[in-house]
């Protein structure tokens, strides 16, 4: 820290269970296959333009699933936990892409393919004289048990974590140190009947904390910066099945017919390390951030203690009220988890798909009271139906289901946590 104007580090995060922060696309059954343990996720645009000019090829091989061999492999990692249930088996099997009726056409409106796939698909299609498929009638049912998200990846296909989202994962740790001597709750009640509830936090918490808008944002001083393309993608990720835990009266138990599949960056895979820097000149320069919270964001920035101890109480507190909720419904495994946790005394955070209510907002400094309000408000959509973000209306218990994902030894684990080491240079 011998630069006056800026303060550089490097946090290391440790996966310590399964973590996945997707990219927004999803694969098919026809993009990969399960091949015994392992899932492969099939090159098709390599397979179209190496046989754009042999349209019946290609064709053939959309009408019969895919089945591309391994040659046209793009990546394969290990697979974890109960298989999807209209996956493919092996690579050479035939009969149509699972789910698809010898009747369905090919090429349907709901498929997800990019844009430079779905232009090689329509000239092998023309190529080869067959009609366009027309649009699945809007009441077809889809089937998306065996759609697997992928994890974030660069242009090159390598994945990695992406600064902004650590950088979020912060913020709301900081968030909930700072409202510790100054509620939200009060003010986010007073704005509940004109905000919709995804504006509560950003309208009433955000700009108490951080300040109001871009140009007033304390945290424009604080900059994380993506980690380096994760080379060792085999070793490092696996496809995970996730199961989405629910309190069903007494029982703490598996929601039935919620399969969900996940690329994920798997626990014992070592540290990534993520650079940042604290832009020390501007949070003295610019007055408008020293006035945020009095000062107290400006001063948990400045000073690395202060910083590492905001971070360490929210993972106190996150960990502790994890404690509580699983031992109150016997899942004897997670209290273990968790307690193993708390017992290193080193930070621990959740980050990404899974983690939920409390992990991204300052929930846990919420009142009872004023959670009841908020979740009465927005506990049903326009139409009367229950809004599912906000828990089953009338249950006490909020949030009450919790995602966990397979992994290779330890069974199913609460998702998204890692250790969180921060190294000053």
């Amino acid at each position: 820290m011998t630069n006056t104007d800026r303060q550089s580090g490097v946090f290391r995060i440790t996966p310590v269970s399964p973590i996945h922060i997707g990219s927004g696309e999803v694969l098919t059954p026809m993009d990969y296959v399960l091949d015994g343990k392992m899932y492969k996720v099939k090159d098709v645009r390599k397979y179209f333009e190496d046989h754009i000019d042999d349209p019946d090829t290609a064709m053939k091989a959309v009408r019969d699933g895919l089945p591309l061999g391994p040659n046209y492999v793009r990546y394969e990692l290990s697979f974890y936990g109960e298989r999807p249930r209209n996956s493919t088996g092996t690579q050479g099997r035939s009969g149509g892409p699972p789910g698809r009726r010898a009747d369905e056409p090919m090429f349907q409106a709901t498929q997800k393919f990019d844009p430079q796939m779905k232009k090689l698909m329509k000239q092998a299609q023309a190529k080869s004289g067959l009609p366009a498929a027309p649009p699945p009638p809007p009441d077809q049912p889809k089937d998306k048990g065996s759609e697997v998200r992928e994890f974030i990846k660069d242009p090159f296909g390598k994945p990695y974590i992406p600064g902004s989202s650590l950088k979020g994962c912060l913020r709301t740790a900081l968030a909930f140190v700072l409202s510790e001597s100054e509620r939200p709750g009060p003010e986010v009640l007073n704005n509940i009947r004109s905000q919709r509830p995804e504006w509560l936090f950003t309208n009433t918490v955000n700009p108490r904390m951080f300040g109001r808008g871009a140009t007033e944002d304390v945290l424009k001083a604080f900059i994380v910066r993506d980690s380096a393309p994760l080379e060792d993608f085999r070793q490092r990720f696996a496809m995970t099945h996730v199961k989405v835990m629910n309190i069903v009266q007494r029982n703490f138990e598996a929601k039935y017919g919620m399969p969900i599949y996940l690329e994920s960056l798997m626990p014992g895979t070592g540290a990534i390390e993520i650079p940042f820097y604290v832009d020390l000149f501007r949070l003295k320069k610019d007055s408008a951030l020293a006035e945020v919270a009095g000062g107290r964001t400006v001063r948990l920035l400045q000073e690395g203690a202060e910083l590492s101890g905001a971070l360490q109480a929210f993972s106190t507190a996150l960990i502790d009220h994890e404690i509580a909720f699983y031992r109150d419904q016997h899942a004897n495994n997670a209290v273990s988890f968790f307690e193993g946790l708390r017992r290193t005394g080193a930070i621990h955070l959740d980050l990404g798909f899974g983690t939920g209510w409390n992990a991204k907002t300052v929930g846990l400094q919420l009142e009872d009271n004023e959670l009841a309000a908020i979740r009465h408000k927005y506990g049903r959509n326009r139409e009367g139906k229950p809004n599912k973000n906000m828990g089953s209306p009338g249950h006490p218990v909020f949030p009450k289901t919790r995602k966990w994902a397979a992994t290779a030894k330890d069974g199913y684990r609460p998702m998204g946590w890692f250790r969180l080491e921060i190294d000053w240079k």
